[in-house]
Formats: C-alpha cells, structure tokens, sequence
C-alpha cells in the first residue's frame, strides 16, 4: 500500500556522504555490465562493489547490517533490535537534487516481517521539514521480490533537496530480517516512473 508522509528530519537521520560512483544492477561487476538509462543513482545500489555496509546503516547500535548473497552476487541484511529505532535502517549516501524533478525508487527485498515499510524521502535542508511516499509490502516475503511490485514509490524534489531510502519493519519486532538487493533509484523524464528498468 502506498501511502504519504510528512516528517521532520531528526527522524530522517539516515544520510550523509555523496553517493559514489554509479555501478550496474542485479549483482554485476563493478568494471563490467551495461549501465541503465536513465541511470541508477542510487550510491553502489547493486552492493557489488567496494564495502557495501558503507551504503545502508542501522539507527540503532543493537540492530545489525550484515553483506548476504542477493539476487546475484552480494545484498544487505538487516536484523532489527528492541531499541526506539531498532526497526529501521537507512541509506548512508544522500544524493543532492540538481534541479528539480521525480525521482523513483524500486528495491528488492526478503523479509520475515508481515509489513515492511520502504520509504522514499526528499528533505529540504534547513527547513526542518521532509516529504515522501512509502509502500508498505505484507509479508512475510520469501523469495525476492520488487518494491513496489506495480505502482510507483516516487518523491518530487527541488534543487538541492536530499533523496534518501528509509525501510523498516513495521511490527518491531527484534530479531526480524530484512534483506534488500537491486536498490534502483532514478529521474523520471516525464515524472510516470514508467521508464523501462
């Protein structure tokens, strides 16, 4: 279910960096592979290369981001804890708007939750203020599927706006795992999100 949101960002803390350089999907090589049009801007989204733990962390020390095998190649598991934000986790990066336009996102995920949460934000900066669309997926999620699975999951940004990926486990429930894998994040030309991925 798709759903909007409003929210202030000393809960977005999810943040920082530049995202690094665009890397190919569904767990090709770093050096090898087709790139997508329009391009994936989400910072090393595929997790193949580099540290992928650099591009998600967890927003409660307890909780747990670990490298797994994927859809192909390498994922992020997150195991939630007990503590206020121990069912969430976010991206590290943080990519700066040029102008203003309709990013989308989809994401690939297994998890154990009955309703994980994948949100998509756009935070104006100094403003104290967030927007954004989320899709909670039911579960549990067994065998890798896209979020969202036929609807689009989009946020419209303004020039130096930052786009970030929030997903947590809506139940919070400690000892829950989320894998996620594929994270796919672009502008969309005609703001549709209909561009072939």
């Amino acid at each position: 279910m798709r759903s909007s949101l409003l929210m202030l960002p000393c809960l977005l803390a999810l943040a920082c960096g530049s995202p690094p350089m665009m890397t190919p999907d569904a767990g090709m090589t770093c050096l090898i592979g087709p790139g997508k049009t329009p391009p994936n801007l989400a910072g090393n989204g595929s997790f193949e290369c580099g540290d992928p733990l650099l591009e998600f962390k967890a927003l409660d020390v307890n909780a747990k981001v670990e490298v797994t095998g994927g859809r192909s190649g390498k994922a992020l598991r997150f195991t939630t804890s007990s503590g206020v934000f121990g069912n969430r986790f976010g991206s590290e990066w943080k990519l700066i708007a040029p102008a203003a336009a309709t990013y989308c996102l989809n994401v690939w995920i297994k998890s154990t939750s009955t309703a994980t949460t994948v949100r998509l934000y756009s935070i104006t900066p100094n403003s104290g203020s967030a927007t954004g669309l989320q899709f909670d997926m039911p579960g549990p999620v067994t065998s890798w599927a896209k979020v969202p699975p036929n609807v689009k999951l989009d946020v419209a940004a303004k020039a130096g706006d930052e786009v970030s990926v929030g997903i947590e486990d809506k139940t919070n429930t400690a000892g829950t795992v989320i894998e996620i894998d594929d994270v796919d994040l672009w502008v969309s030309g005609d703001g549709r999100c209909q561009e072939p991925r």
